[in-house]
C-alpha cells in the first residue's frame, strides 16, 4: 500500500510490501511517477523490523536514484505514514525534502565523541550544525529563518538522549529515542552526504541539519494535567517516596478522587494511564502552572529490606529524581491530547491536510486510536502528521518546553514543513 505523493518540492511515500528490495523500488517508481527522478536536498528512510537486513540495499538504490545532499536512515517497532500507524506490519517510508535554498547536511554522532554534557560551544556547533554554520547560537527557532536546525534519531543503549537534548538547545528542534529493540545491536542507523560512502551503525545517533528550512515544530503531551503541584520531600533514586511531607501513593489516591479518575494501585499491577511530570520551569514569573516533561510511572515500590515497621511505599518512576523538585501527576488522554493538538496547529495557522510535508515523533501511540480503523474517541489524524508525514513510534521525542530542548516521552511531537513562499 501506498500513500498519495505530493506534488510539491518535498514528497512522501509509504509501502507496505515485504520484500525490502521490491519495496524501495516501488517507492522510486512512485515517486519518479509523481514528479521525475528530480534530484533532492535531504532524504530521510525510515523501515520497520522487517527490513532491517536489507535496509543499507534499500538505502543505495533510494540515495542513488534522488542524490540527496544528506541521507540517513532508522529502523523502528512502528512506521508513521498515510495517516496512519503501520504496526507489527512491514512499513517503508520516504521522505525527500526539495525546497528552494535549503541546505542539508548528514549527523552522525559515534560513542566515542564523549558525553554531550562535555563538548565546548564549538564542538555542539560542529555537530549539530553538520558543517553547515560555524559557533553555535542558543535561542527559540522560528518558522522563516537561514539559521540551521537539527532532526536527531538516538540509540537508546548507545547514546544519552537527555544529554544530546541539553546540548542541542535552541537547535535540535525535532527527532526522538529510536523504538523497538530491546538491546544493545538492535537498531539499524545509516547516514550519508553526496559522493561519500553510507555509515551503517547500531550504536550513537543520526540526524539531518537543515539550513534555510521553513518548518514549524508543534509538540503536544498524549497525558492531561490532574490535580495541583507538589514539592518532593522525599526520594532515593527512582523511587518516589514523599509529596508536600506526606506518603506519595496518599497524595495520588487523593488526587485521582478529586477528579473522578481511580485506575487501580495495585502492587502488581501496571500503572494504567498514569505518568508524573517534571517540571522544567518551577518559577514561572507569570504565576502559571509548570511546564513539565512526562515520565512514565512503572509501578508502586514496596518499601527496601530493613524498612522500619510501616514505612510507605513508594512509586517506581522511569528516571531518577531528587527532594526539591516540582511534579505534577498527569493521566494519558486521547481525546484531550488531539483537542490541544488540533489548537496548537490552529492558534498556528498550520493545516496538515495542506502541508507539503511532516515529520513525526510519536510514544504515546499506544493511547491513540488509529484513526483509519473508525476510533470512537473521534481522534483526529494529526497525531499522525496527516496524509503527506512521515515518521516512527518512538521511546521519547525531543521537543522544545519553555524555551529549553527536552526529551519528553508519551507525547507527540511534529516537525510540519511550509513549502517555498509560493506554495505557503
Amino acid at each position: 500500500m501506498l500513500a498519495e505523493e505530493s506534488q510539491m518540492p518535498s514528497r512522501v511515500a509509504v509501502s507496505t510490501l515485504h520484500d525490502t528490495r521490491t519495496a524501495a523500488h516501488e517507492l522510486a517508481d512512485r515517486l519518479e511517477a509523481a514528479r521525475g527522478p528530480d534530484l533532492s536536498t535531504a532524504m530521510l528512510l525510515v523501515a520497520s523490523f522487517h527490513h532491517r537486513a536489507a535496509l543499507p540495499e534499500a538505502f543505495d538504490l533510494l540515495r542513488g536514484t534522488y542524490r540527496p545532499q544528506a541521507a540517513v536512515a532508522v529502523t523502528t517497532v512502528g512506521v508513521v505514514g498515510g495517516g496512519r500507524l503501520h504496526e507489527g506490519m512491514p512499513a517503508l517510508a520516504i521522505l525527500l525534502l526539495d525546497e528552494p535554498g535549503l541546505e542539508a547536511a548528514a549527523i552522525a554522532i559515534t560513542p566515542d565523541l564523549g558525553p554531550p554534557a562535555a563538548w565546548s560551544a564549538t564542538r555542539r556547533g560542529e555537530v549539530f550544525g553538520g558543517g553547515l554554520e560555524t559557533g553555535f547560537e542558543d535561542g527559540p527557532s522560528t518558522r522563516r529563518s537561514s539559521r540551521v536546525r537539527t532532526v536527531l534519531w538516538a540509540d537508546p543503549f548507545s547514546s544519552d538522549p537527555p544529554g544530546l537534548a541539553a546540548a542541542g538547545a535552541g537547535r535540535l528542534v525535532h527527532g526522538g529515542v529510536l523504538s523497538g529493540s530491546s538491546q544493545a545491536g538492535g537498531n539499524t542507523l545509516i547516514s550519508a552526504t553526496l559522493d561519500e560512502p553510507a555509515r551503517v551503525a547500531a550504536e550513537g545517533a543520526v540526524g539531518l541539519a537543515l539550513r534555510g528550512a521553513r518548518a514549524t515544530a508543534v509538540a503536544q503531551s498524549g497525558a492531561r494535567p490532574i490535580g495541583r503541584s507538589h514539592v518532593v520531600t522525599a526520594a532515593d533514586g527512582s523511587r518516589l517516596i514523599g509529596l508536600g511531607g506526606r506518603p506519595v501513593l496518599d497524595v495520588l489516591r487523593e488526587t485521582l478522587e478529586s477528579t473522578g479518575e481511580a485506575p487501580p494501585l495495585d502492587a502488581e499491577a501496571p500503572m494504567g494511564g498514569l505518568a508524573i511530570g517534571i517540571a522544567v520551569d518551577e518559577h514561572r514569573p507569570d504565576g502559571r502552572d509548570p511546564i513539565c516533561r512526562l515520565r512514565p510511572m512503572t509501578g508502586i515500590a514496596p518499601p527496601p529490606r530493613g524498612s522500619p515497621p510501616g514505612t510507605p511505599p513508594g512509586l517506581r518512576l522511569a528516571e531518577p529524581i531528587r527532594p526539591g523538585r516540582t511534579v505534577r501527576f498527569h493521566l494519558r488522554d486521547s481525546r484531550w491530547a488531539s483537542e490541544a493538538l488540533q489548537s496548537s496547529l490552529d492558534e498556528q495557522a498550520i493545516d496538515l491536510a495542506t502541508a507539503p510535508a511532516a515529520l513525526v515523533a510519536i510514544s504515546a501511540a499506544r493511547e491513540i486510536a488509529d484513526p483509519l480503523e473508525g476510533d470512537a474517541e473521534g481522534v483526529h489524524p494529526a497525531e499522525f502528521g496527516g496524509a503527506m508525514g512521515i515518521g516512527l513510534r518512538t521511546a521519547g521525542e525531543f521537543v522544545d518546553l519553555g524555551g529549553h530542548s527536552e526529551l519528553d516521552t508519551l507525547s507527540t511531537s511534529t516537525l510540519v514543513f511550509e513549502g517555498p513562499p509560493s506554495l505557503a
